[in-house]
């Protein structure tokens, strides 16, 4: 239920069910009272003899217009007074101020009252006579010549004036009392609804102001404190992932400057031995000084690959740099980058081999610029974990069919199941050690920004009969466009 959907039921049950409960036991009053008590209420006369009045004096014109002298006759007077019979009534008559015709016995008293105080009677209401309380119904009629004529109708009220006043009181003391048992209760109704909710709302809100974000907000109440339930959580939910991105970008940072000054040290610390073997005179021939300023250039050479990967990798992280992306036949673009490298790979002592495995030509998108430096940081991190002299890398090319798939694998010591969803991570080696390995430790993470960069996907695989291999997948194209979009393409 909504909000201003309750607050409106809320408002009407307050107002309808007292009214409700009040007419209810109203005629359940009136009914034990006329049937147990004998009470003769004065509204049910009055209305009677309302009723009575209009009858004589309005549904016969003839009082009214053309004979209003009729009221003087003795058998008009006897068919009123018997329709006042069934309220016990009497008909009293003045003309000109003076008593014309009396059904009942008047005392000197009450004939001055009818006679000296006729002004008085004018507004029906109630009178007393003979000590009776009278209900009084009066009609004014004019005669031709001027004469006016008063015709009271009375209904004795025996008691009933007290009987009214009972029942009025006893109907607003229902109303009042039922009106705050309804209150009551519509008030609790909608503080268990909203009150409760937005307590708890305020409870959370708490904990997640002292730092407890793990304070779960439990969706309740109507639709709108349920909508701010869930914004809430969600937005509890994002912080908390916010902090855990921000936790991990910390230990990544702290782990960046580690692995960094781990690289830089081991270079720096061989430059300086150098360095300070030239100061000393330890290279005290031109051979040696010149072995050792090579040195000293390896080791600038290193550090200065350390930085350029590490500016790269986070201007790719930060999407600094744009693709230029071309229409390329993957085969060929294989086939020289690896003519361009073969002279490393035969320095290495390395058995290479290329298979292309594809029906035909076929074209992808890609930045030729940075894909080949994706294909080298594979090739030199396959090259790391060979072994000495006896290393082998194929190069496999084949097609599904949407996509055109590079698989590059080594006979190195592979990569544990378990360390495969981690291996494009910066600075992450499965055995956790860096003794021996050189290299900045971004080349992979390097080369899974500029894949993704160029619309494919790059993953790594153990193959059973040992080693690594690394897996990347372009979309073919078909008329400039990938082949996701029409898997018919080429065939």
């Amino acid at each position: 239920m909504n909000l201003k959907k309750r607050l409106f039921l809320a408002s009407f049950a307050t107002v309808a069910i007292p009214l409700a409960i009040t007419i209810l036991f109203a005629a359940v009053y009136l009914l034990f009272t006329g049937r147990y008590a004998a009470a003769d209420l004065s509204f049910d006369r009055y209305r009677q003899l309302s009723a009575i009045k209009h009858e004589f004096f309005y549904n016969q014109p003839c009082l009214l217009q053309d004979q209003p002298e009729t009221i003087e006759k003795e058998s008009k007077q006897e068919e009123i007074l018997t329709r006042l019979e069934k309220v016990d009534g009497e008909l009293v008559i003045l003309k000109n101020g003076e008593l014309l015709f009396s059904s009942c016995e008047l005392s000197p008293v009450d004939s001055a009252k009818f006679l000296q105080n006729g002004n008085n009677l004018r507004d029906n209401g109630e009178i007393a006579i003979n000590n009776i309380s009278f209900l009084m119904q009066m009609s004014a009629l004019q005669y031709r010549d001027g004469s006016l004529v008063e015709v009271i109708l009375l209904a004795p009220m025996q008691g009933s004036g007290a009987d009214l006043k009972k029942f009025l009181w006893f109907m607003g003391i229902t109303f009042m009392l039922s009106f705050l048992v309804t209150n009551f209760f519509a008030s609790r109704q909608i503080s268990k609804a909203i009150l409760e909710p937005i307590s708890n709302l305020q409870v959370a809100a708490g904990e997640i102001s002292k730092g407890n974000l793990h304070h779960q907000i439990v969706e309740e109440g109507d639709l709108e404190i349920q909508g701010l339930c869930r914004d809430l959580e969600v937005m509890r939910i994002k912080l908390v992932e916010l902090i855990h991105t921000r936790l991990k970008e910390e230990d990544n940072r702290k782990m960046l400057i580690g692995s960094i000054s781990h690289d830089l040290k081991t270079p720096v610390t061989s430059i300086k031995g150098y360095v300070e073997g030239i100061l000393d005179g330890v290279a005290n021939s031109p051979e040696k000084r010149a072995k050792y300023l090579k040195t000293i250039y390896l080791k600038t050479e290193q550090i200065d690959g350390l930085i350029d990967d590490l500016v790269l990798f986070y201007k790719l992280d930060l999407k600094q740099i744009p693709f230029r992306m071309e229409r390329t036949n993957i085969a060929e673009y294989l086939r020289r980058c690896m003519a361009e490298n073969r002279p490393e790979f035969d320095r290495d002592k390395v058995t290479f081999r290329f298979t292309d495995e594809l029906r035909q030509g076929r074209f992808v998108l890609l930045d030729r610029e940075q894909m080949s430096r994706v294909i080298m940081n594979i090739i030199d991190n396959s090259l790391k974990y060979l072994p000495q002299g006896q290393g082998e890398i194929h190069i496999l090319l084949r097609e599904t069919k949407t996509s055109v798939i590079m698989e590059f694998r080594d006979n190195g010591c592979g990569i544990k199941e378990k360390d495969l969803p981690h291996v494009f991570e910066r600075f992450y080696r499965g055995d956790h050690s860096r003794t021996g390995i050189k290299g900045s430790g971004l080349g992979l993470a390097i080369s899974k920004q500029i894949v993704e960069g160029n619309n494919g996907r790059i993953w790594a695989v153990s193959p059973p009969e040992g080693g690594t291999a690394i897996m990347i997948s372009f979309g073919k194209l078909c008329g400039g466009r990938t082949s996701e979009r029409n898997t018919n393409c080429g065939r």
